[in-house]
């Protein structure tokens, strides 16, 4: 069977290293949806995680811009959001407060796997996007 609903994975940073196979992992046995990888930053190997790879702000002159203003602001930048994505899975926490705007904006569902360091250093705690969006993370 082939998958045919989407859904986003937000990382950040798609494509580091030594997170490719990780990553790959979690979605290899989806039979009815496909990952759509968004994120602001696409590293050259981005795409060893999977083919559908969406880079928040694009890559245009204003590309630095857009993504500057989505990071600190929550200010999303058009995009080309496959159809019928009702549901955004976040790598750890940073991920999940930064996809928030994603969330809110397409009334999207939201599923945030934390891997423990995520929540325990406290220089995430401190000054941070991830310290200010956590009381509306875990609302929503």
């Amino acid at each position: 069977m082939q998958a045919t609903q989407p859904f986003l994975v937000y990382r950040d940073r798609i494509g580091v290293a030594s997170e490719i196979g990780f990553l790959r992992r979690q979605y290899i046995g989806f039979t009815r949806l496909y990952p759509v990888w968004t994120g602001r930053t696409l590293l050259p190997e981005a795409t060893q995680v999977g083919d559908h790879l969406l880079r928040i702000g694009g890559d245009g002159t204003f590309g630095p811009l857009h993504r500057f203003l989505f990071r600190h602001f929550g200010r999303l930048p058009p995009a080309p959001f496959p159809k019928g994505v009702a549901i955004l899975h976040a790598q750890f926490a940073r991920g999940g407060a930064l996809a928030l705007p994603l969330v809110q904006a397409f009334g999207l569902r939201m599923v945030i796997t934390l891997h423990g360091g995520d929540i325990s250093k406290q220089k995430n705690w401190h000054g941070t996007v991830l310290a200010r969006r956590w009381p509306d993370m875990v609302r929503e």
